[in-house]
């Protein structure tokens, strides 16, 4: 099978390079890690994908969201705007509605452009992108902005 995601150790990749099998771009480097539950109860990834935490890509959209993805160069200062951008491009091309203006949560609506922070005129959408973008320069680019809005 020669779709996928795979895990290879950075010698694997060397090798299939100079042996021709692969090109620089069947590769995409990820640093990082993310851990789940191991426990039977929680289900792990599956567990996720059923609680709404992550979605699944039709099979139809992988190869497209990846080349999307793969569009995304070191992440600097001068480059985070369009590598955001691009993340988010994936993330409608694998089909996720990133212009859904609501969410359902317990018994309540929660409309991101219509409510507001509490006791502020600040969209929650405003601060979720916000919240995002402080997120990525704290822990991936070790710096951040930070947003008064009470001004």
């Amino acid at each position: 099978d020669d779709e996928g995601i795979y895990v290879c150790t950075e010698s694997e990749a060397e090798e299939a390079l100079q042996l021709g099998v692969a090109s620089a771009n069947d590769f995409l480097l990820v640093q990082g890690f993310c851990a789940w539950e191991k426990e039977s109860n929680s289900g792990g990834m599956f567990g996720q994908v059923v609680s709404g935490n992550f979605e699944q890509v039709s099979k139809n959209s992988v190869c497209q969201v990846w080349n999307i993805l793969k569009l995304q160069s070191c992440l600097t200062d001068e480059k985070f705007s369009e590598n955001i951008g691009y993340g988010f491009q994936a993330w409608e091309e694998g089909g996720a509605d990133i212009n859904q203006d609501y969410y359902e949560h317990s018994s309540r609506k929660v409309d991101f452009n219509q409510d507001h922070v509490f006791d502020s005129n600040v969209p929650l959408s405003r601060l979720a992108d916000d919240a995002l973008s402080a997120w990525v320069k704290i822990f991936l680019l070790g710096n951040a902005e930070y947003y008064d809005y009470l001004m």
